[in-house]
């Protein structure tokens, strides 16, 4: 999943922190830290959250696309 994991490049986009995902999820900022930095990924349950916090789907996390920020 490391190539195909855009969690980086969605905060990015977004603006947001990874302190306020952390803190949305429950979860400490170093887990955050390492599933932005591809040492560790979110379980299936956790992803889910992620994407709606993020407001995205679970689909642009895991491949991406090109356009993601198309309404």
């Amino acid at each position: 999943m490391d190539k195909n994991f855009f969690l980086k490049e969605v905060l990015d986009e977004k603006g947001i922190k990874q302190r306020f995902i952390a803190r949305k999820m429950d979860v400490s900022v170093s887990t955050v830290s390492l599933w932005v930095l591809g040492k560790t990924h979110p379980t299936i349950p956790n992803l889910k959250k992620l994407a709606a916090v993020l407001e995205v789907d679970v689909d642009l996390l895991v491949n991406g696309k090109k356009e993601w920020h198309e309404e």
